[in-house]
């Protein structure tokens, strides 16, 4: 699967080296370019790519900036029509103690608004990059996830797979 990641932070690279660890095709993007080079570099069949046409021929994007630089980023990569946007940005205050999104609409239907003709999906917000780079390449593990329309995850669109069961099956789908 071709799948480009939006990031070089501590996510974005976690992510970068288990899709990449699972013989994904994957590109990174990032507005620091020394940053996306050295998470590149750091991981065997990755590559940088500069972020305009970043979206170009993947399948799906995995979206790892802050909440706050989300619609930017997504809009500067290129066309995402028809394209899978995993999101795992979370809308914490500076502290991180509260959320400044989410009493009366998600950050995924705000997204979904920004990006339209994308299929949004929300998941792995609980995890941290510590847990997420050091899962074994052969371990699938369980995540939540929330998705709409139900394409994003259908049994006729292939799976999205990683050694963290990137939308797992197992999970339930919905709100």
């Amino acid at each position: 699967m071709k799948i480009t990641v939006i990031g070089a932070g501590n996510m974005g690279a976690a992510f970068v080296k288990q899709l990449s660890r699972a013989g994904h095709q994957v590109s990174v993007t990032a507005r620091d370019a020394a940053k996306t080079t050295q998470v590149a570099a750091a991981n065997p069949g990755a590559i940088a790519v500069p972020t305009a046409g970043a979206a170009e021929g993947a399948d799906a994007v995995v979206l790892a900036t802050g909440y706050g630089e989300a619609v930017t980023a997504l809009r500067s990569v290129g066309n995402l029509a028809g394209k899978v946007v995993i999101d795992i940005t979370n809308p914490l205050t500076a502290d991180y103690m509260s959320l400044t999104l989410g009493h009366n609409t998600s950050v995924a239907e705000e997204i979904a608004k920004a990006v339209p003709g994308t299929e949004v999906v929300k998941a792995f917000t609980p995890c941290s990059h510590r847990c997420s780079a050091k899962v074994p390449t052969s371990a699938t593990a369980a995540a939540w996830k929330c998705s709409s329309p139900a394409t994003a995850s259908a049994p006729g669109r292939p799976p999205a797979r990683s050694p963290r069961a990137l939308a797992s099956r197992r999970s339930t789908p919905g709100r």
